[in-house]
């Protein structure tokens, strides 16, 4: 019986967004870039976890990595009497405001908001590397590359006349968790914000499994939106029952169509 591995390639990547975060606590320092980069790469990773909520935990610090990242670009661009600096400003408010919406009410990110709180009410380049090197130093949970092993547990029910244990059951089987990543024309879905309607896009998935559900032969991807059928042409992706072991990992690709000119982060 096998026992969760861990997912030792998310520590290089890792300790190098923390690097990078405690050297953007100098003002002096001007690595934007780098952020963006290694939060591209924790994307990428994000995708091999066995574990949801640590998953969760991870995408939430990527996707606050690119929003420090423009605070950062912010203050290198004041300090350089750039035009419009504060461009990135507006950009970097924005973006942690979706981020809360996104993130901030699951208690697995609980640290991270509180650590970039300040980022709503941020006014001076003086206050970029406080936040910074506090996301820095906030705590994430071990990287969980498989799922737990399944183990028998004694579960006794007593018996009606005697309150004796007469039965012994297995502990029930954890759920199967997977994780989607889409590119769209080789760009990550969440770095997108608009995509040129009337155009056919190369649309390209990828899908990771930890257990096969019992019974289960395929597994069947649609497109769920609010909006009317004929304003939009998705494909679905459809996954035959693999052979082997688990985890699975499964990718396809396939050409998106809008319709009518839509905002990707329209609310219902």
């Amino acid at each position: 019986m096998r026992s969760a591995g861990i997912l030792s390639a998310i520590y290089p990547v890792r300790i190098k967004a923390v690097q990078a975060l405690l050297a953007a606590a100098d003002r002096r320092v001007a690595n934007g870039a780098e952020l963006r980069g290694l939060s591209a790469s924790l994307d990428e990773l994000t995708t091999h976890f066995g574990d949801a909520k640590i998953a969760m935990a991870y995408s939430a610090f990527a996707d606050l990595l690119r929003t420090l990242a423009m605070l950062v670009d912010w203050r290198a661009a004041v300090l350089s009497a750039a035009v419009e600096a504060d461009r990135f400003l507006r950009s970097a408010r924005e973006r942690h405001h979706e981020w809360c919406e996104d993130y901030s009410r699951r208690d697995e990110v609980a640290l991270l908001a509180q650590a970039a709180s300040s980022v709503k009410t941020l006014s001076v380049i003086g206050d970029v590397g406080p936040v910074c090197r506090a996301v820095g130093l906030t705590p994430l949970a071990i990287s969980i590359l498989a799922d737990e092993p399944h183990r028998r547990r004694r579960i006794l029910i007593p018996d009606d006349d005697t309150g004796e244990g007469k039965e012994e059951r297995a502990a029930p089987p954890q759920l199967a968790v997977a994780f989607l990543r889409f590119t769209v024309d080789g760009t990550p879905a969440s770095q997108m914000e608009f995509l040129t309607p009337r155009e056919a896009h190369d649309l390209e998935i990828e899908v990771r499994v930890s257990r096969w559900p019992d019974g289960a032969e395929a597994l069947r991807l649609a497109p769920m939106t609010i909006e009317a059928h004929p304003t939009y042409e998705f494909p679905e992706f459809c996954f035959s029952r693999p052979a082997g072991d688990p985890p699975y990992l499964f990718s396809d690709r396939g050409r998106a169509i809008l319709h009518v000119a839509q905002a990707l982060r329209a609310q219902p």
